[in-house]
Order: C-alpha cells, then sequence, then structure tokens
C-alpha cells in the first residue's frame, strides 16, 4: 500500500529502508528558466561614483603640488555629476524611453544629500586650489557657488572673506565676516583673526603711502633753486640810440669811479641812484631789441567726426537663455513662427504677443531680474502706434513664473489733437481703471492707460506710491523728435525724470526687415528710428545695458521697398544712472550737437494707411476694367467669366496693355 506523501515525509528512518524507486527526472539544467521573482539589487549611481574618484585622484595631485592637474580632475569631477543619466542598453525589453536631451538647457542638480555634500566639496577644493595659484577672483566664484547651496558653510565663507581681502575690498569682506560672525564660536574666532590680519596690512599700507609722500616732498625740498634772471643781454646786432648807447657808456664809467674810490670817500646814496639809472637804460635797451612774436594764427575751427549708426547685432537664442526665464521654445525660438510666418500668419498674434516677448527678451539681454511684483511703464506716441489695443500679457508670466503680479501702465506722450468739437479723444489727464490682460492661475496682469505728459502722470499719481515708480520702462517705437520741437521737450522730459528715478529703460524701433521666401537684405532702421538713435548717441549718451540689437518678436506692418516694415525692428537697453535732472543736456543743446555731427532734424513722418492705400487702388482697378470692358464691347468681342480659356488670356494680357503696365517694355516712342 503506498502511504501519503506527509507520512513518508514524516516516517524518514523507514524510508531509507526501502530500495529507492527509479523515476524519470528530469535534470535541472534542462528545466526552462522561469522569471525571477526576486528583486534586482539597486545598482549604484556610477556618475557618483566616478565623481568620487576624480576627487580623490585630485586630492593626490594636489598633495604632490600638481595644483593644475588636481584642478582639472575636480572639474571633470563636477562635470560627472552633472551628466544626464545614461540610456537603456539596446535589446532590453518594457525600457521605457528616455526623454530627449536639451543640450542648451541648464542640467538640474540633484537633491540627493550626498551628491550635494559631494559637490560643495568639490566647489570648494577648486577655491582652494584658485587660492594657491592666487587667483582670487575664482576663488570668490566657487565660494559663491558653494554658499548658493549652503549658505552657512564656514569654509567658504573663510576663502571668501580671505580673496575679499587680497583684494583689499574692505567692505565686501567686512560683509562676508560679519556672516561667519552669525555661525557660531568657531566663526567668531575666525573673524577675529582676520580683522586683525586686515587692520595690520592696512596700517602698513597706509605707512608705506607716507612714507612715499614723505619722499617726494623731501626730494622736491632739495630740488635746486631756479637761476636768478641774468642780466639783460643788448644784442649788438640790434638798432640803438647813439645817445643812449653814449649815455649807458658814461653811467658805467661813472658807476665804476665811484666804486673805485676809498671806502671812507664813497657815497652809498649816488652809487645806488647811479646803479638805479643804468638799469633802467639797459632794460629799456633790452626790450626795445628783443623780436616780437609773430601773431598766433586763429584757431581752426573743430571738425568734428559725422555721425554714424552704432553696430547692431543678431539676436541669438543664445542670448535669451537665462536662468530663470523658461521660455517656449517650440514657439519662441521657432523661425516657422517668427520669420517665416511673418505676413501669413494671422496679424493679430504679432500684436499681441510680441511686446511682452520684446520687454522680456530686452530684460534678459540687460540681465535685468524681475521681483515678484513688476510694475512697467509703456510709453507710446498714439499718433503712431495704438493707445488702447491689448496684449497678451500671460505669455509674459508664463516665461516667468517667479511673477506673482505684473502691472503695465502705458502712457501716451505723443501730441493730442482735438476733434471738431474741441474734445479730446479720451480723458487727457487721467488714469483709466486698471483692466486685466492676462492670468495664468493666481497670478494676473493688469493695464491701465494714462494721455499726457510723464510730468503730468506723476503728479495725477502722486498718492499712488507703487504705481508712480517702475522697475522698468519700455519705449515702444517712440520717435524721441516726434513731429516739432515740443514733441523733443516731451521725451526729454520723460528720459530725465525716469533717469533721475534709476529706471532703466528699454527702447524699441520699427525697420524693414527680410521678407519670407525673398531675397536677403541688410536690414534698415526707420528715419524716426534713426534719428533717435542720434538723439540718444550724440545728444543724451547713456550707458548701455543691453547694446542694440536686431529683434526676433517684431509685428509685421506693411510690405517696404525690399522687404517687410516691422514694429519692434531694433532693440536696447539704457542703463539708468542717480542723476539730477538738470544734468542732461537740453533740446537746444542736443539740436546743436546733432547739426555738428552732420544729423538733419526733420519731424516724424505719419504712416499713410494700408487701407486707404488698398481702397484706393482697388478704386482705381475697378473703373480701368470697366473702361477696358466697354471697349472690348464696341469692338464686337465677348467680355465676362463666360468666354473660352483662350479669350480670356489674350484679353488678360490687352488689358495688362490697356493700363499702361507694359508700354516700357517694347521700348515705344
Amino acid at each position: 500500500m503506498q502511504l501519503p506523501r506527509w507520512l513518508e515525509s514524516a516516517l524518514g528512518v523507514c524510508q531509507r529502508r526501502k530500495p529507492p524507486v527509479e523515476e524519470d527526472v528530469t535534470p535541472f539544467w534542462e528545466l526552462p528558466s522561469k522569471p525571477s521573482v526576486e528583486v534586482e539589487e539597486e545598482k549604484p549611481d556610477q556618475s557618483f561614483e566616478q565623481a568620487n574618484h576624480l576627487k580623490d585622484e585630485g586630492k593626490d595631485k594636489f598633495a604632490k603640488g600638481e595644483t593644475n592637474e588636481a584642478m582639472e580632475h575636480w572639474v571633470h569631477a563636477l562635470d560627472a555629476l552633472c551628466a544626464p543619466p545614461k540610456p537603456a542598453e539596446d535589446g532590453e525589453e518594457g525600457a521605457p524611453a528616455p526623454p530627449p536631451v536639451n543640450p542648451f538647457k541648464p542640467p538640474v542638480l540633484s537633491d540627493d544629500p550626498k551628491v550635494k555634500e559631494l559637490r560643495i566639496s568639490l566647489l570648494l577644493n577648486l577655491a582652494l586650489g584658485h587660492k594657491k595659484l592666487k587667483q582670487w577672483r575664482y576663488e570668490i566664484s566657487y565660494c559663491d557657488e558653494a554658499l548658493h547651496d549652503e549658505p552657512a558653510n564656514k569654509k567658504a565663507l573663510f576663502l571668501k572673506a580671505d580673496a575679499l581681502g587680497e583684494l583689499c575690498s574692505w567692505k565686501e569682506a567686512e560683509e562676508t565676516v560679519a556672516k561667519l560672525e552669525e555661525i557660531g564660536d568657531e566663526g567668531k574666532v575666525f573673524a577675529r583673526q582676520k580683522r586683525q590680519e586686515w587692520r595690520t596690512r592696512r596700517k602698513a599700507a597706509d605707512a608705506k603711502e607716507k612714507k612715499m609722500w614723505s619722499g617726494a616732498l623731501a626730494d622736491a625740498k632739495a630740488a635746486p633753486a631756479p637761476p636768478e634772471p641774468a642780466e639783460p643781454i643788448i644784442d649788438a646786432t640790434a638798432t640803438v640810440d647813439p645817445a643812449v648807447a653814449l649815455e649807458i657808456k658814461k653811467l658805467k664809467a661813472t658807476l665804476a669811479a665811484l666804486k673805485g674810490m676809498a671806502k671812507e670817500l664813497q657815497d652809498a646814496d649816488l652809487i645806488l641812484a647811479t646803479q638805479k639809472k643804468l638799469d633802467q637804460k639797459l632794460l629799456l635797451v633790452s626790450s626795445a631789441s628783443t623780436p616780437q612774436p609773430p601773431e598766433a594764427e586763429p584757431a581752426k575751427a573743430q571738425v568734428l567726426e559725422k555721425w554714424v549708426l552704432p553696430k547692431v547685432s543678431q539676436m541669438s537664442v543664445f542670448d535669451l537663455r537665462r536662468k530663470g526665464v523658461e521660455w517656449d521654445e517650440s514657439e519662441d525660438f521657432s523661425d516657422a513662427v517668427w520669420k517665416d510666418g511673418l505676413g501669413r500668419r494671422e496679424a493679430l498674434y504679432y500684436q499681441q504677443r510680441a511686446l511682452p516677448l520684446t520687454l522680456l527678451s530686452g530684460a534678459v539681454l540687460a540681465e535685468i531680474d524681475f521681483q515678484s511684483e513688476v510694475i512697467v511703464h509703456c510709453l507710446l506716441d498714439g499718433n503712431t502706434a495704438p493707445f488702447a489695443q491689448p496684449h497678451d500679457w500671460a505669455s509674459f508670466l508664463r516665461r516667468v513664473p517667479h511673477v506673482k503680479t505684473l502691472t503695465i501702465v502705458y502712457i501716451d506722450i505723443g501730441l493730442v489733437g482735438e476733434d471738431p468739437s474741441g474734445a479730446p479723444i479720451m480723458p487727457y489727464g487721467t488714469l483709466l481703471r486698471p483692466t486685466e490682460e492676462g492670468r495664468v492661475g493666481d497670478r494676473v496682469a493688469r493695464a491701465a492707460r494714462f494721455l499726457g505728459t510723464y510730468k503730468e502722470f506723476l503728479g495725477h499719481c502722486r498718492e499712488l506710491p507703487g504705481l508712480v515708480v517702475p522697475h522698468i520702462a519700455l519705449w515702444a517705437d517712440v520717435a524721441l523728435y516726434g513731429f516739432n520741437d515740443e514733441d523733443l521737450g516731451i521725451r526729454l522730459e520723460a528720459y530725465k525724470l525716469l533717469t533721475a528715478a534709476g529706471v532703466p529703460s528699454v527702447f524699441t524701433y520699427g525697420g524693414e526687415i527680410a521678407e519670407p521666401g525673398g531675397p536677403q537684405i541688410v536690414p534698415r532702421v526707420e528715419d524716426s528710428g534713426s534719428l533717435s538713435l542720434a538723439i540718444l548717441g550724440v545728444g543724451l549718451r547713456p550707458r548701455m545695458m543691453a547694446s542694440w540689437h536686431w529683434n526676433r518678436f517684431v509685428v509685421p506692418l506693411d510690405r517696404g521697398e525690399h522687404g517687410i516694415l516691422a514694429a519692434h525692428a531694433l532693440i536696447g537697453v539704457a542703463k539708468a544712472g542717480k542723476l539730477a535732472v538738470d544734468k542732461l543736456p537740453s533740446a537746444a543743446t542736443i539740436k546743436k550737437a546733432m547739426k555738428d555731427r552732420g544729423m538733419a532734424v526733420a519731424p516724424c513722418k505719419l504712416p499713410k494707411a494700408p487701407m486707404a492705400r488698398d481702397m484706393a487702388a482697388e478704386k482705381l482697378k475697378r473703373a480701368q476694367w470697366e473702361a477696358f470692358c466697354r471697349k472690348m464691347k464696341e469692338a464686337g468681342r465677348p467680355s465676362g467669366p463666360n468666354v473660352s480659356l483662350e479669350e480670356r488670356n489674350r484679353q488678360a494680357m490687352e488689358f495688362y496693355q490697356f493700363c499702361g503696365a507694359g508700354e516700357g517694355l517694347g521700348g515705344g516712342a
């Protein structure tokens, strides 16, 4: 009888007495492999191991005195930490495809404490290497990077303070030492040591300077005195009155005789009077014989070099990449949108997005940081640009995520014309209620509008301090001269007030750029923009935070002679300085300076409305077609859409010649 299996296992001793039963058992190595259910051990991060290995090799090199080689190892270690993860090997099934690596996007640093600690250690090693090479500024830069990850790192603060002291930047060094004191007792000891060391160095430097000046003054005192003026010499070739010459001869003989007497017989007063009279005669003869210098030639008028346009660079997408700005690369950096799409895509798309993106690109070029609350004063001339047109400021908020509130104040500083009734187009000198022009989640952009001069705006809003002082000013294609001298004065007044408040200004001007699919042309600045650049360069001469660039984000307006007329084609950023308003030149001074540099001041020309031109051309074309149809009817020929294709082509050519467009082709009389 066969026992159950559990009973057989329980009776193991008896089991050995039974003869082994031969069973057909397949060897284990021939069994089909089953998927392992064991959890695979997590592999160590190769980049971390590589960075750690390079760090140790660098330490060995540094200990041997090979500083440059050690620093190369540490730099490679930093690169290894920032390297992107390697993709899965080919042939692995089920492995997800890694996302594409963007080579231009800065690497995302790991939040792993081990990686962070290793990164800080490498940065401080590099700072120590630069200290050994006495490259103090590089040492400070690596310390700043380490402090960005760990603001209270004692070693980074100590190395930075030491480097600042070597550069004699005492103010920044004292600020760093103050942070070092806040860490603890050890930091206070370090701070006390550095202050004592700097005090000794400054005393030694002052003593050296004092010794140098003392030596210079002693040398000046020991220098020989300048020789006394010699007795006037009478030029033998000069023409002298014989009577005067005889008198001089007698005076000399008399003086010699008086001095030759015995001392008890000499008359001192008589000798002194004779000597004085002789000196007067000699001086008179000397002045008469001295040749007079030739008359100086009149000074030539100073010839000033003629003013030329400044160099304009082409804006590159690499110039626009900056930490804190998240561009939509599929749209902002696409040539299909901002180059090939001009004149083909809907114009409203560019009108809404170009101005916000232009402001952002100007701030990036000038390295201007935005706070969580941003106020922008957008100055424009309502006679040449739409004043009430809204813009898509949500596109600005999406690209600068740390900005919570954006306030834009459009200020129309152009001259205001009145209608026949005498009423202005909109309320003059009144700030209109802000309206929402963009929202991203709970972040909002609001826009207000004011018609009047910038000085009137400041006076009207003096009780709104949060609105009066902006973080940045945008001059949206504002011609600085405008239509007359009054316009120039208004613009200069606004610029002076913004400069006195320390507000940087972004300037944009229109121009002619290449047409998509057309021939390549050299971009050209419009006439009013060229005159404005001359006013800035010759008259105001600001320090530029960002040089002039051909802007990427433009608004196509019309077809030009060789390309497309576009708004915001040129962009530059002027640095603000804390200057008094009366320090900048007046309008008359600027006009004179421009005249001296060969620049003629001309009023801005209002562009002819494209719609009016199209309507006039359409009306003329329709009248010509009606006249041509009457001619065909008089000749007994059919006209209209029902004619044959051959007749239609023939009439098209005849209509072309009828309108006079083909007269120049045949070389007629």
